[in-house]
Order: C-alpha cells, then sequence, then structure tokens
C-alpha cells in the first residue's frame, strides 16, 4: 500500500506513504510552489480508483493466503489446535526456569550474608573475658558491719560487671538466634508471582488496530437545524437522540427528544459541564458540587463536594470501577466512590488542570501544562508524563483500549500508545486552538477549534476525512457533542448547530 502511486492535482505521481506523511494542507513536493490539500488529493477520482483497487487486490491475497491456511489445518485439526498452544507452553517453560533462577540466586545471596555476619564475630573479644576471674564472697568475721556492707557493695558492682560481659558474650556467641527470614504479612498468590493463562490482549489489540487502519471512508456533512438558546450553552447527547442542554442565566438543565423539543427541564443552580452517566442518569457540575440525577424524574441521586471551602469545580470525569474525579481551582484533584460519595483520595498538582480521561490499570490521565500526566490513584504516584506538545493541552479523549488522544493549543492533535505512551500519530489541520474532542461509534475522531471549523479524522490513518464550518462565526465553540455515527452538535454564542455526517 505505501509503494502506490497516486497523482497529485498538477499530474505529477508520488506514493500513497509520501502523501499521506504530509501534513494536512501543504506545498507540492513537485512543483514547490502551490498548496496542495491532502484530503481533496486523496478523494481524486483516479486515486480513490486506485486506493480501492489496491485495497480490493490486498483483501483478495489475504483471503488466498487464509484459505490455504485453513485447507492445511483441516487436514489434521488436532495437530493445529496443539501447535497453537506451543507458544503459550515455552512461556510456561522460561516462566518457570527464570523463577527458579531468581530464586537460586536469592538464596545464596542471604547465604552469604549470614556466613557474612559469622565471620564478622569477634572471637579474640570472647577470649579477653576469661582473663579475669572472680571468686566468691568471702568477708572476715571480725570486720565491722559497715565495713562488711561495703565491701558485699563493692562485690556486687563487680560481679555485675563481670556478669554483663559473660551476657554480652553469649549473645555474640549466639547471634545467628536473632535473626529470621522475614516474609510479607500476606501469603503472596502464586498466579500472581508465575502469571495466568490469559487472552493475549496486545494481539487482539494489534488485529483491531491493523482493520481500522485499513479502513478508509469518505464522509460528507449536511447542516441540519439551528436552535437559539441563552449565553455559553453546554449539550450533551443521550445515546437515543435525547440532549441535554444548559444555558445562562436560565437556572434549569433542558431535555430536548429527537425533534429538538422540550420535553422535561431540570432546575439547577449554574451549570459549569455537563455530562452523561447512561441513558437513565445524567450528571453535571455547579461551582464547587458534582450532581448525579435521574433522567426520568429529576430526583437528586448523588451530590459530590470537596471537604475544603473556598474551592471552584473546574472539570470532572466518571471513570472505570464506579470512581468519581474532580479538579479544582487549587489544581488539585479529588477521588471518590460512586456508591457511597467517599472522597477516598486527594492529590494536588502543579499546573491547572483542564481534562481528565481513563488510563489502564485504573490509573487516570489529566492535563498539566504542556504535558499529559498518568496518575496511580491509588499511591498518588505519577507512573507516566506524555511530552511533546508546544502549547497548553485542552482535552484528552480516550479513542479505544489501545490509543488516546490530546488536543493542544499548539493546533495539534496528539494520538499516543497507551501501552507504553510513545507517540503513534500527529494530526495537523486547525489554524486556531483546538478546544473540544469527542468521537464516532468507528472510533474516527471529531475535534472543534476557534477557527470555526470541525474536523473529522482517522486517526489510525492520521488523515483528516472532513473539514467543515460550524456557521457561528466570530464566537468561539464553548461546546461539543456527538450521537453514535451520525450527528455532530456545536454550541457557540447562544446557538446551537446541528449536522448529519453521511459515510460512504
Amino acid at each position: 500500500m505505501d509503494a502506490l502511486e497516486l497523482h497529485l492535482p498538477c499530474g505529477f505521481v508520488t506514493t500513497y506513504k509520501t502523501l499521506t506523511d504530509q501534513a494536512d494542507n501543504f506545498y507540492c513536493l513537485i512543483c514547490k510552489n502551490h498548496l496542495i490539500n491532502k484530503n481533496e488529493c486523496l478523494n481524486l477520482n483516479f486515486n480513490r480508483l486506485v486506493i480501492k483497487q489496491k485495497q480490493a487486490d490486498l483483501g483478495f491475497e489475504s483471503f488466498k493466503d487464509l484459505n490455504k491456511k485453513i485447507k492445511q489445518m483441516i487436514d489434521d485439526p488436532k495437530k493445529s489446535v496443539e501447535q497453537s498452544f506451543n507458544s503459550i507452553k515455552n512461556e510456561l517453560d522460561l516462566r518457570r526456569e527464570l523463577l527458579k533462577k531468581q530464586i537460586d540466586e536469592h538464596y545464596f545471596k542471604l547465604l552469604d550474608e549470614l556466613k557474612n555476619l559469622e565471620n564478622n564475630v569477634d572471637f579474640n573479644k570472647q577470649r579477653n573475658i576469661f582473663e579475669s576471674e572472680i571468686s566468691s564472697c568471702k568477708i572476715e568475721a571480725n570486720t565491722e558491719l559497715n565495713e562488711k556492707i561495703q565491701s558485699i557493695d563493692t562485690y556486687l558492682k563487680n560481679l555485675d560487671e563481670q556478669v554483663n560481659k559473660l551476657k554480652e558474650s553469649v549473645s555474640d556467641l549466639t547471634i545467628g538466634e536473632k535473626y529470621a527470614l522475614i516474609v510479607p504479612n500476606f501469603e503472596p498468590k502464586i498466579e500472581e508471582i508465575f502469571g495466568k493463562i490469559g487472552l493475549n490482549s496486545d494481539r487482539i489489540k494489534s488485529e483491531q488496530l491493523n482493520l481500522q487502519r485499513n479502513s478508509y471512508s469518505q464522509v460528507t456533512s449536511e447542516f441540519v437545524k439551528t436552535i437559539s438558546t441563552g449565553e455559553t450553552p453546554k449539550i450533551k447527547f443521550f445515546q437515543n437522540n435525547d440532549l441535554l442542554v444548559y444555558s445562562d442565566p436560565s437556572g434549569y438543565i433542558l431535555l430536548l427528544d429527537e425533534n429538538y423539543k422540550e420535553v422535561k427541564r431540570y432546575f439547577s443552580d449554574k451549570v459549569t459541564m455537563l455530562s452523561v452517566l447512561n441513558e437513565r442518569m445524567f450528571f453535571y457540575g455547579t461551582n464547587r458540587k458534582i450532581i448525579i440525577r435521574d433522567k426520568d424524574t429529576g430526583s437528586f441521586f448523588r451530590v459530590f463536594e470537596p471537604l475544603e471551602d473556598n474551592l471552584t469545580l473546574v472539570c470532572f470525569k466518571f471513570l472505570k470501577n464506579d470512581i468519581l474525579a474532580g479538579a479544582f481551582s487549587d489544581y488539585s484533584i479529588k477521588i471518590w466512590k460512586i456508591e457511597t460519595c467517599e472522597q477516598i483520595t486527594s492529590f494536588k498538582a502543579d499546573k491547572p488542570i483542564c481534562s481528565f480521561e481513563d488510563a489502564n490499570h485504573g490509573n487516570l490521565y489529566f492535563t498539566n501544562g504542556l504535558e499529559i500526566k498518568e496518575l496511580n490513584i491509588n499511591t498518588c504516584e505519577i507512573e507516566r508524563v506524555l511530552s511533546g506538545h508546544k502549547g497548553g493541552v485542552n482535552c484528552l479523549l480516550r479513542i479505544n483500549e489501545s490509543l488516546l488522544a490530546s488536543a493542544s493549543n499548539d493546533l495539534s492533535i496528539r494520538i499516543w500508545s497507551v501501552d507504553n505512551g510513545s507517540l503513534f500519530k500527529t494530526l495537523e489541520g486547525h489554524s486556531k486552538e483546538i478546544r473540544f474532542l469527542d468521537k464516532l461509534e468507528n472510533n474516527f475522531l471529531v475535534s472543534c477549534a476557534n477557527d470555526n471549523f470541525v474536523r473529522i479524522w482517522n486517526p489510525f490513518l492520521g488523515i483528516c476525512l472532513l473539514k467543515f464550518d460550524y456557521n457561528i462565526s466570530k464566537y468561539f465553540p464553548c461546546s461539543l457533542s456527538v450521537k453514535k455515527q451520525d450527528k455532530v452538535a456545536i454550541a457557540a454564542s447562544s446557538v446551537i448547530n446541528f449536522f448529519k455526517l453521511n459515510f460512504k
């Protein structure tokens, strides 16, 4: 695919890899004197035909290889199954030998420590103990009473000194009895040390990623509707097409149906952020509280509030394992259990926090100036830092199990590997600060920036599939929400515009 020859608008030829590696807009690689839009170039009829033909050829070759492979397997299916387990069996053997080696090495290391302790005992010191002897206490009968008492006191003092020396010598000569093998208070589970059998998630992720990389879609947008609201509206879709809307200074949150008609309103303090928990619950932030409410009844399900006074809520995120994270004006992160509203930990960052996202192993990503940091919420330690942005990071979005997206004031979106923190792709094209990220059902990214444009990206190929004006000029966006595969809503000033996406 990389070597596939494509035509530039000027008629010259380049390769698929060379073209897809370019920025969204670039000067012609041959002529050097005219701009080319990468997406438009890929969508030239000739190039579309060549790409699709190549995809068909590659697909057919893959089919032939798989067909040949399955025929060989069917001839002796039992052997095929047995061979498929050879790799994991080899891993078991290697793991066993490695642990045996580590145990033996540690065993001999401990024996050496004990030998060194034995050799450090001063035997000459013990011999000197016996050079001074002491006899039993004998006092002349005609000695005066006070003198007898004084003599006995002197004898007892000398006796105590000699006894202490003997005890010290006994202690030195039995020093080994003071040592013990220190083991953990809990009995470690052997499966946690040796390992256990499970699906190879890295291989599954790689196969999924290859499938998504090979997908190439054409997408167009069409304007659907505008609705007017109060100032700085906040919006969030439910998956069933219902929409939450809040705008200043209304004092209530509206629930709109798929025809954008009001079906319910929920009275509230000033709302800073809206989010959907599930089809029954939604939650939102006020000045300092995070509130979960029932969609049907409007009743309050949970209310979360920091223990400290004079803190203002900046952002929040519902995480896996029923955990809620909130960022506050003092750069602190508060973590609560959803079920009990109990604040279980607090962490202080050194810069303002704009966005959260799930990390692996129950950890938490948060923006920290130009960086993204991964926080272990159990130990409150930073386990990883993702660096590379040249401007402040505004938002984070988990694309799938393998990838994380970050949008920045440096006009770029960076795609990171969740497993090792490496940079996977850099998406460029926006001409002003990127404010919001969301994703469609197919994991394509949707970005909205201060340049008045929305862009649809294939993050696996690193290309922009569509760019369209959200038609609210002179105003920066204040909210973005997408519905599954085909609906995008953008709010700015006192207007919400709705668009439909069409994939081919």
